[in-house]
């Protein structure tokens, strides 16, 4: 990368582009087998540090990522939440969080003033004219009823709360029929638990005669003895077994490798080393690897369940390699 994208990449960086964090995060922590993942919520920027196994050294992890948020300077950032995962798991292991400065107050806009329109109050008057009041006005006159009949009830209707003894000679008659109707639940129960156990006294004793030989049951096994051949089965199935001190025992069958799972052992053993190299030959050994596990996961075939996986690995592990042998050219002997 040109000395000009790189200063392009850390302009943007510094305006807060998560994708240019991301990249400079990974410029330095991909050799060792770890890829960050940022993404930015507001002023709350998150880093998710993955890799073959969950990063360990959480402690350096952490104040790498908050002295380059630090040299970088972003205002508009305050928090930056780290984590630690493993390739493939939905939940991190571990999580810390760092605050950059304070956040700042929220602002709250101030109210104006109502100005309240004397036009919508309404006007009270305070001056009532107490002279032209007359009492009589408010009196109503029995001309202005002119149908007694639509303010009271017809005579020939009956309230319906009168009681008459002919018609209503037990007034708890209505408290009854409300108990009768309860009744039949509780008895149909009881009438249905009797049932149950009467049923299952019957087959107790049926089972009882069968058993005693008094009346079989065509539907029961019935006690038969022993065999010959059934008593002879358990030697002869003795003889037949094998010898367990026989010489030529039956191989177990081989299963096939996982180049997946191959591809994985390789790249945790490449991170490893990549966390204690120091001269060209450690680092050449990192880049062996790496090339090593990218092989493996091109073998991975479409069948298997990770294939899309083994896809992206392959060009991870490819850019690991990459970033091992510069790391390996300008290391001392």
């Amino acid at each position: 990368m040109s000395s000009q994208d790189q200063s392009r990449r850390r302009e943007l960086a510094k305006s807060g582009d998560p994708k240019a964090i991301a990249d400079l995060i990974n410029g330095s922590l991909n050799a060792k087998g770890i890829n960050a993942d940022v993404m930015r919520d507001k002023a709350y920027l998150h880093v998710m540090l993955e890799g073959d196994q969950v990063p360990n050294h959480p402690k350096e992890l952490v104040n790498f990522v908050r002295n380059g948020m630090e040299s970088l300077d972003v205002q508009t950032i305050h928090t930056v939440k780290v984590y630690g995962r493993q390739f493939g798991d939905d939940l991190p292991r571990w999580e810390e969080e760092i605050v950059l400065r304070t956040p700042p107050p929220p602002v709250v806009e101030p109210v104006n003033d109502i100005d309240l329109d004397e036009s919508s109050i309404p006007l009270v008057d305070d001056e009532d004219d107490d002279e032209n009041y007359d009492i009589d006005n408010e009196i109503i006159d029995e001309n202005d009823i002119e149908d007694e009949d639509e303010y009271l009830p017809p005579r020939d209707r009956q309230s319906s709360s009168v009681y008459n003894p002919e018609e209503d000679d037990d007034p708890d008659d209505e408290q009854d029929e409300t108990t009768r109707e309860v009744q039949p639940k509780t008895s149909k129960s009881k009438v249905l638990l009797f049932s149950l156990l009467g049923g299952l006294g019957v087959l107790v004793l049926l089972a009882g005669l069968h058993l005693t030989g008094i009346f079989r049951l065509p539907f029961l096994p019935g006690e038969s003895s022993p065999t010959p051949e059934s008593a002879s089965a358990p030697a002869n199935t003795t003889a037949t077994a094998p010898d367990q001190g026989s010489s030529n025992p039956t191989p177990a069958p081989a299963t096939s490798a996982d180049p997946f799972a191959e591809a994985v052992k390789t790249a945790t053993n490449a991170a490893k080393l990549a966390q204690t190299a120091q001269t060209q030959a450690d680092w050449t050994k990192v880049a062996t690897a790496w090339q090593q596990a990218s092989a493996l996961m091109k073998k991975v075939p479409q069948s298997h369940p990770k294939f899309t996986v083994a896809e992206d690995r392959v060009v991870q592990y490819a850019n690991n390699q990459k970033v091992a042998e510069q790391k390996a050219a300008s290391a001392p002997n």
